[in-house]
């Protein structure tokens, strides 16, 4: 009886090992394959993917990658802070790889070197904010694509969405803000969003977008300490820009030791055009006509009268500049200068819209 249970109890205990390493061997490849599809990690995003659920979840994330530093399939590099981010090596990426037949790559020039010291890149905190989004949606059901593999799968693109997300029939193109953006890296992204709503944009990773995603962080400040408003300055610009009214999906996000906390609840956002755009259209459909100054036939002319003030543009040929003029029926008059830049339209309505004119 005794030599039966012993043997009943070695092949329990075989068993046992055989399934902790199969265990093990699951989570070092799922691993992996995380580092490969978000570009680099730390332990405290591999503990949301792995061991949500977990207390010690970033305790057995850190175990696991010291495991696979230690045979070389991963590479730590020192974050700002205490924080370490970890990338797959040439021998990690080919276990992937090999593994379930992906294509991804190393990131051990990720960053930069400055004398013998590697350096971390500028975008880290928002690649980081995009991960822990994403990481978020995928728990949701959601297929997920970060940027670090979209541009690798369309090196030719040159606005990249930060992340995609897809559930079904519903396909969002996620665009993350964590810092001041303005000028035109704005309204580089608000063309993107409305290229998306328009039905315009053209497929990336096979997926054509259904809306944009806006993912801010509530709680961002600038330089001085100043609260950071992104979702109204993101919407204010795609109002400048639109002609009809639009829906966008924002989510409203918490920033903690630089990566997501949390995530709010998605809610659509109704965008109108703003009062200067609705007056921009109605000066784009006024036609330009010859001048009417004699010593200068070349330039371009138009002209808007209304029972208080008459509004007129000249278009100087020699210099590209656009007069507009805002003269007060029975008052004085009010010139601006205004250079035929991309924002044009919305200049003459501002002076369209100008307060009274000074004598």
């Amino acid at each position: 009886m005794g030599r039966t249970n012993g043997a009943q109890m070695s092949a329990e205990t075989e068993q046992y090992r055989k399934s902790n390493v199969e265990v093990s061997e699951a989570h070092q490849m799922r691993c992996l394959d995380a580092i490969g599809r978000f570009g680099w990690i730390r332990p405290k995003e591999l503990a949301q993917i792995i061991w949500p659920q977990s207390e010690n979840g970033q305790k057995f994330a850190e175990r696991l990658l010291r495991l696979l530093r230690d045979k070389k399939h991963v590479l730590g590099r020192q974050l700002p802070g205490r924080s370490k981010a970890y990338v797959l090596t040439l021998r990690g990426a080919k276990a992937i790889n090999e593994y379930h037949g992906s294509d991804f790559v190393t990131g051990v020039r990720w960053g930069r070197m400055e004398n013998g010291v590697w350096v971390e890149p500028e975008t880290w905190r928002h690649d980081l904010i995009t991960t822990g989004v994403l990481i978020n949606f995928e728990q949701q059901g959601y297929d997920v694509y970060h940027d670090w593999q979209i541009r690798r799968a369309h090196p030719d693109v040159m606005k990249i969405p930060d992340g995609i997300v897809v559930k079904g029939k519903n396909c969002y193109w996620i665009e993350v803000e964590n810092s001041h953006k303005t000028g035109d890296h704005l309204i580089s992204m608000c063309k993107s969003i409305l290229a998306i709503c328009d039905g315009k944009q053209e497929a990336l990773m096979g997926i054509i977008p259904t809306a944009s995603m806006i993912a801010y962080d509530q709680a961002a400040t600038d330089y001085r300490g100043h609260k950071l408003d992104h979702l109204r300055r993101v919407t204010s610009g795609l109002g400048n820009l639109i002609e009809d009214p639009i829906k966008v999906v924002s989510v409203p996000l918490e920033i903690k030791n630089h990566g997501v906390s949390s995530v709010g609840k998605p809610v659509w956002v109704n965008i109108k055009p703003t009062k200067h755009q609705a007056i921009a259209q109605r000066i784009k459909k006024l036609k330009w006509v010859q001048t009417i100054y004699e010593d200068r036939p070349d330039d371009e002319y138009l002209k808007y009268e209304t029972n208080d003030f008459v509004f007129s543009v000249t278009k100087e040929k020699s210099t590209g500049l656009h007069w507009a003029q805002k003269v007060r029926k029975g008052s004085g008059k009010q010139w601006w200068a205004i250079s035929d830049s991309k924002d044009l339209w919305l200049d003459l309505a501002k002076v369209w819209d100008s307060p009274e004119p000074q004598d």
